[in-house]
């Protein structure tokens, strides 16, 4: 039992003074041990705010696609698929009643939520066959029918419904139109009653807008017309009654008017919540992506710096106990065989040392990294004794060094080279 206890001092003494021989290799273990139990605790408990669900993004994105690409499809169904003109013959030749949508944009608007809600489509054909039915086409502002119709009708605020009836002409401005208000006006102009003088009139208001198209688009000029077509009351336009609603009572139409309300309410509040939940979602992970990205630098820094440290306590524990075993330099005249080696490394100044006829190359490569901290380097001889000293057991009278020799080195590293001259 008491040779146990001497074998354990023992043990603790030498690793004590293998510590104190050898302060370098302490450092760099203890430095070592610590960033792994640095990364081990960061691994166990992550820093920084919890990440979001890997697509939440890709979600939100692909919603909102789906939701552009049903407003696109609503669209293109709601539409009269032809130009104004052909939209006004067909006014003429079907007795129908035309909503004129004139907007700037691609197939999705502002107004797009309009033509989406259900009842606005079921009380819209996209072609007319019958008498008083309803159909829309779109119209640009800035085109050609645009300006005449802005002109004619003196619509000074787009985007703006104007919709074209035999009996009367109602205009909303875009700011003021809602489904409910889109509704209204439909409803309006179905309950026109037919009469031979409405028809009469009908028939009248289409072919005068349409002559003004065509004079708008040169077709035809003013000179093509005995006496300049009057206007009469085709221009006349209505917006005192537009906005209000025309359900006092408990009827089915207007319980379908509140329906319709109620959907077009959820709807704003359901995009509006859809959009701010996107813009959150994009916010958090942009945020949530940056500050990952500063973690993994400075973690990606911290062990850089870590490593470099510790090849550097290293290397210079190495050093240390080199420098314990390196012979001495040998005095002049101390013995026959010695010879003076002229170092030559790089671009820097040359430097030499005396060695004797035993040393080997090794000695040589110890004697650098010792006092210039090169190594993994080779020795070129110049002179009559040229060539490459490769093996390192090789003395120095073998390798016929004596008296003189100039020994240029050349790293086998570019890296370390580089350092190298850096350094000196």
């Amino acid at each position: 039992e008491y040779g146990d206890v001497s074998q354990s001092c023992m043990s603790v003494a030498d690793l004590r003074s293998w510590m104190l021989r050898n302060p370098g290799l302490v450092w760099a273990t203890v430095l070592f041990g610590g960033v792994v139990a640095y990364r081990t605790y960061r691994w166990i408990y992550p820093a920084g705010p919890r990440t979001l669900p890997p697509h939440l993004r890709e979600q939100q994105m692909l919603r909102f696609e789906a939701d552009k690409a049903l407003l696109r499809e609503a669209t293109r169904n709601f539409f009269f698929d032809g130009d104004l003109q052909q939209a006004l013959q067909l006014f003429v030749e079907q007795m129908a009643n035309l909503v004129v949508v004139i907007e700037e944009g691609d197939d999705v608007t502002t107004l797009s939520k309009v033509w989406a809600t259900k009842l606005v489509q079921d009380m819209v054909c996209q072609f007319p066959v019958e008498p008083g039915q309803v159909f829309a086409v779109r119209v640009s502002p800035s085109s050609a029918e645009g300006k005449m119709l802005r002109s004619v009708f003196n619509i000074s605020t787009v985007p703006a419904v104007l919709a074209v009836g035999g009996a009367q002409n109602l205009l909303v401005p875009g700011p003021a139109l809602s489904p409910e208000v889109f509704v209204n006006v439909l409803l309006r102009l179905r309950e026109q009653p037919q009469t031979a003088e409405i028809e009469a009139h009908h028939k009248q208001k289409g072919e005068w807008i349409i002559q003004q198209l065509l004079l708008v688009r040169g077709v035809i000029s003013i000179n093509d017309f005995v006496a300049e077509p009057a206007p009469g009351d085709f221009t006349s336009t209505s917006l005192t009654e537009v906005p209000g609603s025309v359900f006092e009572e408990d009827t089915p139409d207007s319980r379908a008017m509140v329906r319709a309300q109620q959907e077009y309410e959820y709807q704003q509040a359901l995009n509006a919540d859809k959009a701010q939940e996107a813009e959150r979602g994009a916010a958090e992970a942009e945020r949530v992506a940056a500050a990952n990205q500063a973690a993994r630098e400075q973690e990606e820094q911290e062990m850089a710096e870590a490593i470099a440290l510790s090849n550097k306590l290293t290397k210079q524990s190495n050093q240390q106990a080199k420098r314990q075993l390196l012979p001495s330099e040998p005095m002049v005249g101390e013995m026959s065989g010695i010879a003076t080696i002229v170092f030559r490394v790089g671009n820097q100044d040359p430097f030499t040392r005396r060695f004797r006829p035993t040393e080997t190359m090794q000695d040589l490569h110890d004697f650098l990294f010792v006092e210039k901290g090169l190594e993994d380097c080779r020795f070129v001889v110049t002179g009559l004794g040229a060539g490459v000293l490769e093996d390192r057991m090789l003395t120095v009278m073998d390798a016929k060094l004596a008296p003189k020799t100039q020994v240029i080195v050349q790293s086998t590293s570019a890296g370390e080279d580089e350092e190298d001259e850096d350094d000196y």
